[in-house]
């Protein structure tokens, strides 16, 4: 299979059209990064410019349409490049997995009487009284009390 500037065109085209994920044969990509090579050895390098950013767009657009399809819990077409249905794959995988973030508690003590603290973040912290154990499951608030000496690590 040959990929010539003007069919990566025509194809950037179809794949802006529409918002299904089109077929594709299984080596597109291998079969587009040995021409662009191809065209990069060449002498014109504007030619290969042209279908790195034509190949680009292609990638692009076709990858927020997998992102779409996995929102929608819905199925590929049959046939599609190889990094796309790999890809597909971990994403589901990953949009899958049912294992929350891990949080260790943090133990700190708080080295001076606080009021009520607003974080950068947003959230709310405290009032503390000094010498008060704290388990902090929080890392971002844990932090923030040790780095400005509002607590220090038991």
């Amino acid at each position: 299979m040959e990929i010539t500037v003007e069919q990566l065109y025509n194809m950037s085209l179809s794949e802006r059209k529409t918002g299904e994920v089109l077929p594709l044969p299984k080596e597109f990509y291998k079969t587009a990064e040995s021409k662009l090579k191809s065209l990069e050895s060449e002498s014109d390098p504007q030619h290969a410019n042209n279908f790195r950013k034509l190949l680009a767009s292609v990638k692009e657009r076709r990858i927020q349409k997998l992102l779409i399809y996995l929102a929608y819990n819905k199925l590929l077409p049959s046939q599609v490049p190889e990094e796309e249905e790999e890809l597909y794959g971990k994403v589901k995988l990953l949009l899958n997995s049912k294992e929350p973030p891990s949080q260790k508690l943090r133990h700190v003590r708080v080295t001076t009487e606080m009021p009520q603290l607003m974080m950068p973040n947003g959230s709310k912290s405290g009032p503390y009284k000094q010498n008060q154990l704290l388990d902090l499951s929080d890392n971002y608030e844990a932090e923030f009390l040790l780095n400005n000496k509002l607590a220090e690590q038991v």
